[in-house]
C-alpha cells in the first residue's frame, strides 16, 4: 500500500477538524440570537433599576398628601 492510497482512503471516511458545515452556521446564528436576547433582558433590567432610582431620588410631589390628625 502506497502513502497516496492511505490518504485517498482517509479522505473518504474522515472529515477535517475545521469543517465548518451548515451546522456551524446554524449554531452561530442560534448563539448570536441568545446573546442578543440576553443583552436585551439585561438592558431592560438596568433601565428598570435606573428608573426606580430616579423616582426614589425625586419623590417630592407638587401636592403632598395632607397629614391625618389623630
Amino acid at each position: 500500500m502506497e502513502n497516496s492510497d492511505c490518504v485517498d482512503n482517509c479522505e473518504d471516511r474522515c472529515s477535517a477538524a475545521n469543517d465548518n458545515g451548515s451546522n456551524a452556521d446554524l449554531n452561530a446564528m442560534m448563539l448570536d440570537e441568545a446573546v442578543f436576547r440576553l443583552a436585551r433582558l439585561l438592558g431592560r433590567q438596568i433601565a428598570r433599576e435606573h428608573f426606580a432610582a430616579m423616582q426614589a431620588a425625586n419623590d417630592n410631589s407638587a401636592n403632598p398628601a395632607p397629614e391625618l390628625e389623630t
